[in-house]
């Protein structure tokens, strides 16, 4: 692994660096398809701030709910650090301040968010691969070939399970670009990328360490179920396309 990463005579952590690459890549992508779409200008630049401070306030928030605990008792300074964050809080997040962005300017939610949603599992890719370089989120053990051991433990071989989320929301990415073009129903593009991330992650978890808590699911199994129902519920809608990005 490569928790640590050195640029021009300076020390980085692998994760901050990968982090940072998967907000600029969200940011720059979203930007683009925007600016296809005929939205204001500098709307992406809002949308992007409003989703990272959103984004990391509700990562926090999550982190503290499902690990009080720890954060309290055992290392309180990973409240503050990018460490301590859950992808679920993040989205609730980073999507609730993206969608006051876009209700403040007046811009219809769902079309925009089928704009900029082709972008997020590109930036999670991205995210994922961070942590598998830092040996953070790793999966239960393994006797498979593949089976990776971390700095912190080199005797005991697990299974990548970041990079088993990495390759399935690569191929996430690659379905809603290649759908992006297409006149689909508004709310089409968000609902599939909730189902199919939604589906990826409940599935993942069987070769992770999170504590099951009810219904013997993890708390992330439970948010995926909400996530695919959700996203169900939005391609059902059947709304009509919109073509323009602004009124």
């Amino acid at each position: 692994m490569y928790p640590e990463i050195r640029l021009l005579h300076v020390t980085l952590s692998s994760y901050v660096v990968l982090y940072a690459a998967a907000v600029l890549a969200v940011a720059l992508l979203a930007r683009a398809e925007l600016h296809r779409k005929g939205y204001p200008p500098r709307l992406w630049l809002r949308i992007a701030l409003a989703g990272l401070l959103g984004g990391l306030v509700g990562s926090k928030v999550y982190f503290f709910v499902v690990a009080w605990d720890a954060v309290i008792f055992t290392s309180p300074r990973t409240y503050w650090d990018l460490t301590g964050t859950g992808w679920y809080g993040a989205l609730v997040g980073g999507g609730l301040a993206v969608a006051a962005t876009l209700w403040r300017a007046r811009l219809p939610l769902l079309a925009a968010f089928d704009t900029i949603v082709p972008a997020l599992p590109v930036g999670q890719v991205l995210g994922r691969v961070g942590c598998f370089l830092a040996g953070c989120c790793a999966g239960r053990p393994a006797d498979v070939p593949w089976a990776v051991a971390f700095p912190d433990d080199p005797a005991l071989r697990v299974h990548p399970a970041q990079l088993y989320e990495s390759l399935a929301l690569l191929g996430i990415a690659a379905v809603l670009w290649q759908r992006r073009r297409l006149e689909s129903p508004v709310g089409t593009q968000t609902g599939l990328y909730l189902v199919l991330a939604g589906v990826t992650r409940f599935f993942v978890e069987a070769f992770r360490l999170n504590p099951r808590v009810a219904l013997f699911l993890t708390i992330p199994q439970l948010a995926a179920t909400f996530e695919v129902g959700l996203g169900l519920l939005l391609i059902r809608a059947r709304r009509r396309p919109v073509r323009a990005g602004c009124e």
